[in-house]
């Protein structure tokens, strides 16, 4: 009986060690990204990095702010839309996913990018059918 408690608090122990660091290293990426935000605020591609951090990391309404922070930075940059789409979906905000899929699909038309056209033009049509 005292060795299987013993077991047990180890492995807990080992758990919240575990726990512990991976928070710590996703909060250093994600504090890292910010300080080169800060030296360099109009950077697309680091504002979008730290969005798919967030995201990565569960953190929703984050990578949604930034995401929205980088459409007004540079509405043309056509990987935020499916993005921005499917973290919206995942916070129940099915009407803003359907506007956001809707807003990249003329963006995808005009750069000629039918991987994301179609990738857009699939989520949409996936939550009319939902």
């Amino acid at each position: 009986m005292h060795l299987r408690l013993s077991l047990h608090l180890n492995l807990v122990q080992y758990l919240d060690i575990n726990f512990v660091t991976k928070i710590s290293v996703v909060m250093s990426r994600i504090e890292q990204l910010r300080s080169f935000i800060a030296d360099d605020p109009t950077d697309i591609f680091l504002k979008y990095a730290l969005a798919l951090e967030y995201a990565a990391n569960e953190m929703v309404e984050e990578a949604i702010v930034e995401l929205r922070s980088l459409k007004e930075l540079s509405s043309d940059y056509l990987p935020l839309y499916y993005q921005l789409g499917k973290l919206y979906e995942k916070s129940g905000n099915i009407q803003l996913a359907m506007d956001a899929y809707q807003a990249g699909i003329p963006i995808a038309q005009v750069q000629k990018n039918t991987r994301t056209l179609s990738e857009l033009k699939s989520a949409f049509e996936q939550i009319q059918e939902d």
